[in-house]
């Protein structure tokens, strides 16, 4: 059976939720027995348009794009979608509300295929996108609802949500995360050493600098710490992350840090040093106030961090399973306050080892993987997965 994965920026990934929900599921699939093409976008991979490359048992197809911030996406999911139709896909997997745009294509034109769309946020609510985008995104929804054989949500809040709003009966497939090799001490000292960071004396925040993330509420509230409890003077901020067409919000992070030299901005990182990152800090921070099912909480968790998070259902959906603390969306003062609580405690270690344990109980890809499959032999033949 084959697959063509369209709508995220391709793997392998190095930055986004979406990138890292299809490639660890694109890679189970394809050891699964399934014929997966992911189409990527060159600017992203760094791989030149129209190539074709493996990964780890993926076809990675790069399809081109217009590079803007409204047509990006749009672009590269018509020529994805067009190009796999060319193909002729057994399923085409389409993933967000932005490239269901395009998912009435193979419905029409490919009638005989299977055509799935995965709902993984509320994209119109994000901040950094203007009426008219807003108003495509909610057309996504729309279609994301009503186009496909099946929808699947990645968390029971998104899957209320479809099911409230737009009478689908969704597929909630949640999204996984990975065991994280541990990286050892000495490997992580030094890598640290280059960030100007030293183990168990920083907070981590891991995001894309967009607005709706609202780092700098995080941002405020370690600067109000630092100054009304001497016992944190010494603690470090560390904000992994890039701006997404947002530099301009990026700007006013860098301003709203006042020139702190404990505040670092480290911008975008992966693979080990992110890795050691995550498992040396003393507790991770994620304010966001838009999310699907945030993978990144679920990486932090896995690898030992205390997740301090946002009360959005979303974020409460994890911390539920999981364990962990949450803050007033927006409310630097409950921050402050929270963060003062946790950070006291002598049991962080071994509170994070806890989470750590839950999160690769409640959230594995293994299972997930299962559960897709189980969603594309609905429909035509498909191998079993191997033993």
């Amino acid at each position: 059976m084959k697959i063509a994965m369209i709508g995220a920026k391709g793997v392998p990934a190095t930055v986004g939720g979406v990138e890292r929900h299809v490639q660890e599921l694109s890679t189970r699939l394809a050891a699964g027995g399934f014929d997966v093409s992911v189409y990527g976008r060159p600017w992203y991979t760094g791989y030149a348009s129209w190539s074709v490359r493996n990964h780890d048992g993926i076809r990675s197809v790069m399809v081109p794009s217009i590079r803007t911030k409204h047509l990006d996406a749009i672009s590269h999911t018509l020529l994805a979608t067009v190009h796999a139709m060319r193909e002729d896909h057994d399923v085409y997997h389409f993933h967000g509300v932005g490239p269901a745009l395009v998912a009435f294509l193979p419905r029409i034109f490919r009638p005989r295929s299977r055509t799935i769309v995965t709902f993984h946020c509320v994209d119109r609510k994000h901040e950094k996108w203007g009426v008219l985008a807003r108003l495509a995104l909610a057309v996504g929804e729309w279609m994301a609802c009503r186009i496909p054989q099946e929808t699947i949500t990645v968390g029971e809040t998104l899957h209320a949500y479809c099911r409230d709003r737009y009478g689908r009966d969704t597929t909630c497939i949640s999204n996984g995360v990975a065991v994280q090799r541990d990286v050892a001490p000495a490997i992580a000292a030094t890598r640290l050493a280059d960030f100007g960071l030293t183990s168990r004396r920083y907070l981590l925040v891991v995001t894309r600098l967009v607005p709706h993330k609202s780092v700098q509420t995080t941002i405020a509230a370690f600067r109000q710490l630092r100054m009304e409890r001497p016992e944190f003077r010494d603690l470090e901020l560390a904000i992994v992350g890039a701006p997404a067409f947002t530099d301009t919000y990026r700007d006013e992070l860098v301003v709203a840090a006042g020139g702190d030299a404990r505040i670092h901005f480290l911008g975008h990182q992966h693979g080990v040093a992110l890795d050691a990152l995550y498992q040396n800090c003393l507790a991770f921070v994620h304010a966001s106030r838009s999310e699907g099912l945030p993978i990144v909480v679920l990486e932090a968790a896995a690898a030992g961090a205390v997740p301090i998070v946002s009360d959005i259902p979303e974020h409460e959906e994890v911390i539920r399973r999981i364990g962990g603390f949450t803050f007033r969306t927006g409310d630097v003062h409950d921050l402050v306050m929270t963060l003062d609580i946790v950070l006291r405690s002598s049991a962080l270690v071994a509170m994070g080892a806890g989470i750590r344990d839950a999160v690769l109980g409640a959230y594995d890809w293994e299972s997930r993987s299962v559960e897709v499959a189980a969603c594309y032999r609905g429909y035509g033949p498909a191998p079993a997965f191997a033993s």
